[in-house]
């Protein structure tokens, strides 16, 4: 697409400048950018508009005049005549809100066709990082449709959690995230929560993938009078069979062995037929691709959204095939920036399990100078735990490392289900 064919409508740009013109209160309502214009002399003529009202001064003919005399640009957008005209060729100042959502209708087209121009460019460039310029296009086309989002007054945010606490209120209740089913874990997150990243560590052999696919199906579930919420898995390590074969286990109580051999006994089919009909029908979208990039997981999460999913289990981080010329340390600095960003963009509770340091293992660092790679696999955790071994063998300590929000509870003691890939609590 040629520039001169990119998304733009110069009626609407005249017509707002021009009900400005003549209210220059209505600058006051409107969220929108000098950058949103097309025509580069509306541009001028709006970042004048603006440096008129951030002095307290009134926007019409005479200021805008003076404002764009002193910056030696009247000449350029054609002299007061064509601020004239922008007054006398408006159809209507009563509609200035329609005019600046066409605008900004246009200016989000422009920004995606150029973000997916940038993508052609690099696709056509033997030397581009590929992969790099597509998080990039990812991020920007995801950008643009959220549309014009830039800093608001304190007194929007308030008035918002103000109406958040208010409807909380209503319905008050422990917990006010997505539950697990396990209801210590609950007890202490409040739920899975939103936009935030859970990162689950521990040593190899845990335990730590069974744990996070039982929190997903009791996600799915539902608990706690909340119904079940869809989410998404991304097994990298195991195959979607021996992950739902482990789930499937627990919830017959067949032995996960006796599902591989076929050593039914009496009784195991009526309840392996119960379990499969009741996880059958669970909102739970799994794929056991080993190819994944979180360029690619932004986009099938995005997809996702619109089957309702809520949360999302990575297992594990360091298996997500992002590349680059960096370090394995930078990898995963890299990685996890980008998981932080799925979270907090599609508004989604994910869980990420991650590799623990040697040193953590033995004990010769604490809390979450025991996760691995790059620091800033810390910093991008909102909530990071590790699943902890103890004296004995049948009980774990899920220890947190860091929280958002504190809480008086660091640890939850869990049991392996004897015979079963779960966890129950401690009595």
């Amino acid at each position: 697409m040629t520039e001169n064919k990119l998304p733009q409508s110069p009626e609407a740009e005249r017509a707002l400048l021009g009900s400005l013109l003549m209210d220059g209160e209505a600058y006051r309502g409107l969220n929108l950018d000098a950058v949103d214009f097309y025509d580069h002399r509306n541009r001028m003529i709006f970042e004048a508009m603006g440096t008129i009202f951030s002095r307290h001064e009134n926007i019409d003919y005479l200021t805008v005049n003076e404002e764009l005399t002193k910056r030696g640009q009247l000449a350029e957008i054609g002299g007061a005549a064509y601020i004239t005209r922008l007054v006398s060729d408006t159809p209507s100042m009563l509609h200035t809100a329609d005019y600046a959502g066409i605008i900004q209708d246009k200016a989000q087209r422009r920004r995606i066709v150029t973000a997916a121009s940038e993508l052609v460019r690099a696709a056509y460039d033997p030397k581009a990082d590929i992969a790099e310029a597509i998080a990039t296009a990812a991020s920007d086309i995801v950008a643009s449709a959220r549309g014009q989002d830039g800093a608001h007054h304190i007194s929007e945010v308030v008035s918002a959690l103000w109406d958040a606490v208010e409807e909380a209120a209503k319905n008050p209740r422990d917990i006010y995230g997505i539950p697990t089913g396990l209801a210590g874990f609950d007890r202490i997150t409040r739920g899975l929560q939103r936009g935030e990243v859970f990162m689950l560590s521990g040593e190899p052999g845990v335990g730590k993938s069974f744990l996070a696919m039982q929190f997903g199906v009791g996600a799915a579930e539902g608990s706690n009078g909340i119904a079940g919420t869809p989410g998404a898995v991304f097994e990298l390590e195991m195959s979607a069979i021996a992950t739902v074969r482990r789930s499937l286990s627990v919830r017959s109580k067949i032995n996960a062995r006796a599902l591989r051999s076929g050593k039914m006994e009496a009784g195991d089919w009526e309840r392996l037929t119960a379990a499969v009909e009741h996880m059958s029908v669970l909102p739970i979208y799994i794929s056991d691709r080993t190819d994944w990039t979180t360029t690619g997981l932004r986009a099938e999460c995005a997809r996702l959204k619109t089957h309702g999913i809520g949360w999302v289990i990575v297992d594990y981080l360091s298996l997500l095939k992002d590349a680059g010329d960096v370090t394995e340390a930078e990898r995963s600095g890299l990685i996890s920036d980008r998981l932080h960003d799925i979270a907090k963009d599609l508004d989604l509770a994910v869980i990420a399990i991650h590799d623990m340091t040697k040193a953590g293992m033995t004990g010769q660092v604490s809390g979450q100078a025991g996760l691995s790679g790059s620091r800033r696999v810390s910093y991008n955790a909102d909530m990071t735990a590790f699943l902890r071994t103890t004296d004995n063998k049948d009980i774990f300590n899920l220890e947190w490392a860091k929280f958002r929000e504190d809480t008086p509870d660091r640890y939850l003691p869990l049991r392996r289900v004897p015979g079963f890939p779960a966890y129950a609590e401690v009595a």
